[in-house]
């Protein structure tokens, strides 16, 4: 199968690079006729240079999801591409630690003294408590869900992280990281995961997850051609894992209540199931009511 593959997620034309995390640069050598070389590409932005730590994954969804989750887990999804089937999936994003990127910004702004710390605010989506996705968010700490999938899916062994590959949106990048089982051999062909996380992406590192974001404000800054005068534009990149599932994915009620929290979800979604952040609140309250 190609590589690279055009395809059409709820709407949107999605651009998928498969077995590789490209650079925003990589990207631009490509010289793609693409929306997001239209888009971004032909630009040349000022990348930021931050190391982060995945400290949590979390998984967004709406009531429905929730009343599903509770009762049975976290199902799988297939992510079919071309006449390719692959999965199921249980997909989580990233989340690293708010002071963490304070710090790791504002040391990097010291260090490039021609910034202003005004025009780099960490405020990209991916840092936000804002979603796109639904008003209910379960957020776990990265080593509880790793240690939880290997207990149930890989027979206490470790699981084998790849790279899938990443999807560019036209103002959105993906890079997706496949977890399974070591006696899957669903993703042979799919590169491992680089275990020198300061020249990739992302790498895992002493069972650490390291990740190199390239947008790390709401908008980002440019110029054309070397001019003196900087623009801004929009673009954000995010890091999802995609836990290969044969079954559902579960925890106790407890525990997933315990970390059940309502979201505010962005002027611009692309959820179907629209709540205030306050009535998702009072079904969370009226879940942990029922489940005492």
């Amino acid at each position: 199968m190609d590589n690279i593959v055009t395809r059409y997620n709820r709407g949107s034309k999605e651009l998928v690079f498969l077995n590789e995390h490209k650079s925003i640069e990589e990207l631009r050598e490509e010289e793609l006729n693409e929306h997001m070389w239209r888009r971004y590409l032909r630009r040349r932005p000022l990348l930021p240079e931050v190391k982060l730590t995945i400290s949590k994954l979390q998984h967004v969804t709406t009531k429905t999801g929730v009343k599903g989750i509770i009762r049975n887990g976290f199902k799988g999804e297939y992510y079919a591409i071309g006449n390719c089937n692959y999965g199921p999936f249980s997909y989580w994003s990233g989340v690293v630690d708010p002071e963490e990127v304070e710090t790791e910004i504002s040391d990097w702004i010291e260090e490039n003294t021609e910034l202003d710390p005004s025009d780099m605010n960490a405020n990209s989506p991916a840092f936000s408590e804002e979603s796109l996705y639904g008003n209910y968010k379960f957020s776990l700490d990265f080593e509880d869900v790793l240690n939880a999938y290997e207990y149930r899916f890989c027979g206490g062994e470790n699981a084998v992280f790849r790279v899938f590959g990443m999807s560019c949106f036209k103002q959105q990048i993906v890079y997706t990281v496949v977890v399974h089982s070591p006696y899957e051999d669903q993703f042979c062909d799919f590169p491992l995961l680089p275990n020198d996380p300061d020249n990739s992406i992302c790498g895992l590192e002493d069972d650490t997850i390291f990740w190199w974001p390239e947008s790390v404000s709401s908008f980002n800054e440019y110029n054309d051609d070397e001019s003196i005068d900087w623009r801004k534009y929009f673009v954000w990149d995010h890091l999802v894992f995609a836990f290969h599932v044969e079954h559902y994915f579960q925890f106790t009620k407890v525990f997933l209540l315990k970390h059940l929290t309502p979201c505010q979800l962005y002027e611009v979604n692309i959820c179907m199931e629209k709540e205030t952040r306050r009535t998702a609140k009072k079904f969370i309250k009226w879940l942990k009511y029922c489940n005492r």
